[in-house]
């Protein structure tokens, strides 16, 4: 299988994707892709930031670990620094996939 495919595979057969760094601030790309997904993809969407409650009547967990349900794919929205311990809680989490912007 080549990237591609292994990248369609990912997005085709994935159900639950957490957004890591999810902001409720309208101009941060973030913000943009989750409301996108909500309004236009089969998955379900869990928000992730422990500096937000909440975002468009929807809980934003302070971590991984937080979110009720298995999650198939990690969306990052994190400076290079912050990734260390977001791999570690995704490894532990057993997650499918890893998905940086």
């Amino acid at each position: 299988m080549d990237d591609l495919e292994l990248e369609k595979s990912i997005l085709r057969d994935s159900q639950t994707v957490a957004i890591v760094g999810a902001s409720d601030k309208p101009d941060r790309p973030s913000n943009g892709v989750a409301k996108w997904l909500l309004e236009n993809s089969h998955y379900e969407i869990y928000f992730v930031n422990p500096a937000i409650k909440e975002l468009w009547g929807r809980p934003v967990y302070a971590s991984l670990e937080e979110v009720p349900v298995k999650i198939d794919l990690v969306d990052v929205f994190r400076k290079t620094a912050d990734l260390p311990p977001i791999f570690q809680s995704a490894l532990a989490l057993k997650v499918n996939a890893i998905w940086l912007q």
